[in-house]
């Protein structure tokens, strides 16, 4: 999956995704087994299967669409979890800042 999803990192690929609430998050629980991996994740495409929610709760409206290009959001995504170019600790160190 690994080597599938690192030629998501082309940002002229052409794809486009919803990162709003309403396509990302809400997620099943993880997966305990591999065969609950096929479930859980979108192995071509990337990502998970979210769900999504329907609306914000804090105003009862639907989420608007957040619309990005697949390449730039998960070479974004791939560079916090990795704690920054420059950096040798693990990702938790940006959550004390």
């Amino acid at each position: 999956m690994v080597a599938t999803w690192g030629a998501h990192h082309n940002p002229n690929d052409g794809v486009l995704w919803d990162i709003s609430p309403a396509s990302i998050g809400n997620s099943a629980p993880l997966p305990n087994t591999f065969e609950e991996y096929q479930n859980f994740y979108d192995y071509r495409e990337g990502g998970t299967l979210d769900a999504g929610y329907t609306v914000n709760p804090k105003t009862g409206l639907p989420y608007p669409p957040q619309i990005v290009p697949r390449g730039d959001y998960v070479r974004v995504l791939a560079e916090f979890w990795a704690d920054g170019p420059q950096s040798e600790t693990p990702p938790g160190h940006w959550f004390t800042i």
